[in-house]
């Protein structure tokens, strides 16, 4: 297209943005967007993206669009203008550059806030704790494509100007990229975690204790189990195995799920607990976690029972061992026996020792050079031991379910493949996406 035939038509887009009679009309007014959104995917380079802003600002479509973006109570149209803006700025660092001379993020950043839930709950125990900052909101299918369209729009800026991302971190809008809102059942179909976000959730959980609300899993929310926790695929009891739903919170009444999303490793969840499901509050301890929503807990209790008192006095009279036994009768797939851990497969909580242990074990599989792969089933960590390591079974530790309970952890869910997120040492960064 010609630059005159070009700049006819822009002009008559900006004409309807511009006339305060169009500004009711969203028909009129997404036409127009659109049309300008067209005119520029269309454009033959970055000369005729410019040619178009400059034709833009100068028929005062460029102020009546963060107008619209500003005050329009229309999320359709509210999407196509931030559309328009993200297509306004691609590749053209004088457009963002102007942009941000005009507070574009003032108009623009709002958009990505979602409407407020409203938390209610029939338990007064729930009261007592903060809502997560993170679960105080809610995203809905319906206003996906906007934030799409903000969040492309504000990487696009920051990308060209320096001190526009740092404005936009400092006034949250980094994080609020990060937790674009798609829908708990959407998540649930993405990705896995990264190895990167369970290295960072076990560094801030593994061997702490919290207060937890929590619930045996209801069977429909039980299909994960094997996928999320490999180790109990191998037995034969795996898909009957304890499995809880836990939300957990420090001492100090902060959401845990809330660190690790700050990381932009993980994205919010906000699905409550399944249906079905009887929370009550209770004190765990995290002694492995598998990813950011599945790990192993301890569940603590004030007073031992007396057969629990019974099974670690037993445990801890065993001696170390010293790698010369010999061990007759080698242990089968899904038999139990008493196993010497070292400090890498148990992360102790402060009422046992720390350092190497005896614990029960489960066997899930014989590998070469006299060696036995087991499960941890008082710290819920797989461990390759070899023989000499392992005893059999002593009658003080059988009757005692297993310490270590695999626990579905609420509040976070993995990134959608999706979503392109970079690491590097000076954080995230958004350019790319």
């Amino acid at each position: 297209m010609d630059a005159p035939t070009l700049a006819v038509e822009v002009n008559k887009a900006c004409e309807v943005l511009t006339d305060l009679r169009y500004f009711r009309d969203e028909a009129s007014t997404s036409a127009a967007l659109r049309t300008i959104c067209r005119l520029l995917n269309e454009a033959a380079g970055g000369e005729e993206r410019s040619f178009i802003y400059q034709v833009a600002t100068s028929a005062g479509g460029v102020s009546a669009l963060l107008g619209i973006i500003r005050c329009c109570p229309s999320i359709s149209v509210l999407a196509d203008a931030a559309s328009c803006l993200s297509l306004l700025v691609q590749g053209n660092e004088r457009a963002a550059l102007d942009l941000a001379s005009r507070d574009v993020l003032s108009p623009l950043l709002p958009l990505l806030y979602p409407r407020k839930q409203q938390h209610s709950s029939s338990s007064d125990e729930r009261s007592k704790y903060p809502l997560s900052s993170h679960s105080r909101f809610l995203w809905t299918r319906e206003r996906l494509p906007l934030y799409e369209a903000a969040s492309s729009a504000l990487r696009k800026l920051t990308y060209h100007s320096s001190d526009l991302e740092r404005t936009l971190a400092q006034r949250g809008g980094i994080r609020l990229i990060i937790e674009l809102s798609i829908s708990p059942e959407f998540l649930a179909e993405t990705s896995c975690y990264s190895p990167t976000a369970k290295k960072e959730f076990a560094k801030l959980t593994l061997g702490q204790k919290y207060m937890a609300n929590a619930a045996p899993a209801p069977k429909t929310t039980r299909s994960d189990l094997l996928e999320r926790f490999p180790a109990l695929a191998s037995l034969e009891h795996g898909p009957e195995y304890p499995y809880y739903v836990v939300d957990l919170v420090t001492y100090e009444r902060k959401w845990v799920v809330d660190s690790i999303i700050d990381t932009g490793l993980v994205w919010p969840n906000h699905a409550p607990f399944p249906e079905g499901a009887e929370p009550v509050w209770t004190c765990v301890g995290v002694v492995c976690v598998e990813d950011p929503g599945h790990v192993w807990c301890q569940f603590c209790i004030d007073k031992p029972k007396p057969k629990v008192d019974a099974m670690v006095a037993a445990l801890r009279s065993m001696a170390p061992p010293t790698g010369d036994e010999v061990i007759d009768d080698i242990p089968e797939v899904g038999d139990f026996c008493i196993a010497y851990f070292e400090p890498k497969y148990c992360h102790a909580l402060s009422s046992i020792d720390k350092g190497a242990l005896w614990g029960r074990g489960q066997v899930l599989g014989v590998e070469p050079g006299a060696k036995l792969r087991l499960l941890s089933l008082d710290f819920g960590t797989t461990a390759t031991l070899p023989l000499s390591h392992v005893r059999p079974f002593l009658r003080e530790c059988s009757g005692i379910p297993p310490c270590a309970v695999p626990c579905k952890v609420l509040g976070v869910a993995p990134i959608p493949v999706c979503t392109v997120v970079q690491e590097n040492a000076a954080g995230i960064n958004f350019a790319s996406c």
